[in-house]
């Protein structure tokens, strides 16, 4: 899935670049809050109570411009216009409708997540980086679900074998 691709799915209140561009997922999206987002460090900071920490995320430009745009302090960055935030079931429902407005059949909202997680695994950034940026309590979660058969990775790992010096 390219940006390009997903960018398609437009008036879609739930940013879904903000989902390929951070890795949250719908339901921490969805309650995004402006006080959350440290500007000065340009950073996302989430509780996450699943896995007791909180998780940091540095902002892309794009997201830092999409969350600018929508901030609001003490209300939900991508909610109504009265400060409610969406709830899951109308955003699986307007998902589904964005996408097949935009002819992008199966492209579900976790897969956002996915992608952006493939996309650092595929670009060669560290087990524990992409499993901090996921929120993953264990790097083996983070290993068993993005860094199984990147054919990329593998052609790379062999170049640099191939051009270390022989023992």
């Amino acid at each position: 899935i390219t940006s390009r691709k997903v960018l398609k799915v437009k008036a879609f209140p739930v940013s879904p670049s903000g989902a390929l561009d951070t890795g949250l997922r719908k339901g921490e999206l969805r309650i995004l809050n402006s006080d959350w987002v440290t500007w000065s460090a340009n950073e996302l900071r989430i509780r996450q109570p699943k896995v007791k920490r909180v998780k940091v995320i540095p902002l892309t430009p794009r997201t830092r411009a999409i969350l600018a745009r929508r901030r609001r302090p003490g209300l939900p960055l991508l909610g109504q216009p009265d400060g409610r935030p969406w709830s899951l079931p109308w955003i699986d429902r307007e998902w589904g409708r964005a996408v097949a407005r935009a002819h992008l059949p199966g492209l579900t909202f976790n897969g956002l997540r996915h992608t952006f997680a493939t996309r650092l695994a595929g670009n060669g950034e560290p087990i524990a980086v992409v499993g901090e940026l996921m929120g993953h309590k264990a790097p083996y979660t983070t290993t068993l679900r993005y860094y199984h058969a990147l054919p990329e990775a593998k052609r790379r790992a062999i170049a640099r074998l191939g051009q270390a010096r022989r023992l």
